[in-house]
């Protein structure tokens, strides 16, 4: 495996994984590279994406507003790509924290976005796609690296049991037999949790 170049350009996909499912940042050794290190740090970083969670009482819709918000603000074009909130890294990268803080942070970003987005994206009115957009990358990246060993919702894996099992409650009740059917079809739903 290459290991990045001392000169990262402004076209570096930060959210490219290897054979390993690790980014770019994971993979550089910050102490033989450190320009290259300060070049791939998150932008925005936790703490920015911390503020938004943290805000009280927002709601889905503006918290998924205030994460395009901060795309755009940290990008040199505007862009409001998901891809640019690196998630992945700021949850499971050694380089932001040691393992509590990671664990820490996995927490928060459950309880103070995904819980209430997930249980509500089966309630009517229905989500708009952008913010189903925001759910579903908020989910997938939350799950960890593709070849995660350990389980990244260890540390509030009864309360993601308790919100899935809520979720799946709601669209029985909304969508009756055609949600039995779908549940025969794809038990564990893998073709909702694996939308583009």
């Amino acid at each position: 495996h290459e290991s990045p170049p001392d000169e990262p350009s402004n076209i570096v996909d930060f959210s490219i994984l290897d054979h390993k499912g690790r980014t770019p940042y994971m993979l550089l050794n910050g102490k033989k590279r450190p320009r290259t290190l300060e070049a791939l740090l998150p932008e925005p970083s936790w703490e920015k994406v911390e503020t938004v969670l943290s805000r009280g009482n927002s709601s889905i819709e503006s918290i998924c507003a205030a994460f395009r918000d901060l795309m755009a603000e940290s990008s040199p074009r505007g862009s409001r790509a998901l891809q640019r909130l690196r998630i992945l890294d700021m949850l499971f990268c050694d380089k932001e924290g040691d393992e509590g803080e990671l664990t820490r942070r996995r927490k928060v970003v459950f309880d103070r976005f995904l819980k209430s987005a997930l249980l509500r994206s089966v309630e009517e009115p229905k989500i708009n796609e952008d913010e189903k957009e925001v759910l579903v990358f908020m989910y997938n990246q939350s799950a960890g690296p593709p070849q995660e060993e350990k389980n990244a919702r260890s540390s509030y894996q009864s309360d993601f049991d308790d919100v899935m099992k809520r979720c799946s409650g709601s669209m029985e009740k909304l969508y009756g037999g055609e949600f039995e059917r779908l549940r025969k079809e794809d038990p564990d739903f893998s073709t909702l949790t694996n939308l583009p």
